[in-house]
């Protein structure tokens, strides 16, 4: 049995509001057979306490899908979530949200120059390793000429994102 979420901006408030049977019950067949109800009543609620409400970090198109990432209040945990077209739940992770404050300040000082000749086109992607990746810049598409860089910013994901590869492609 599953439904789907009217709109899966709501599922922080009713994640907050402990209505994880109805969570569960949007979530893929998939999904529940990998957890029980019960195992993912238990799970959340033990996830979910003593947060005080949940922000949005990003929501972004990802393949088929739509990605949501909300982190509560004390910026401690963090919520991933995969909705398909048709707002069901495929992808759902519960996860502390870890800084490394001291390094996370660090930038380098080296200049760095692509190995590449030509017009390229960089873009990110790849199978999701992680839940979450602790970024130092700007999630960006670079157009790639051998005389100059361009760049045209698509989000500006300063603490979160899901990079786990880099591939090069010409366009």
């Amino acid at each position: 049995m599953y439904g789907s979420l009217a709109d899966p901006e709501d599922f922080r408030t009713i994640f907050l509001n402990e209505d994880y049977e109805n969570i569960y019950y949007c979530t893929s067949i998939d999904f529940q057979k990998l957890i029980s109800l019960e195992q993912f009543v238990e799970l959340a609620a033990t996830f979910n306490g003593g947060v005080n409400y949940y922000q949005i970090e990003f929501n972004l198109p990802f393949q088929d899908m739509t990605h949501y990432i909300w982190v509560d209040d004390q910026k401690e945990k963090a919520i991933s979530v995969f909705f398909d077209e048709k707002k069901r739940i495929q992808r759902l992770y519960l996860k502390p949200f870890v800084t490394y404050e001291q390094s996370d300040n660090r930038f380098t000082v080296n200049l760095y120059t692509m190995p590449v000749k030509g017009e390229w086109f960089v873009f990110w992607g790849g199978q999701m390793n992680s839940l979450i990746v602790i970024i130092h810049t700007k999630v960006s598409v670079m157009l790639m000429t051998s005389s100059k860089c361009r760049m045209v910013c698509l989000t500006e994901i300063h603490k979160l994102g899901i990079i786990t590869s880099m591939r090069l492609g010409k366009i």
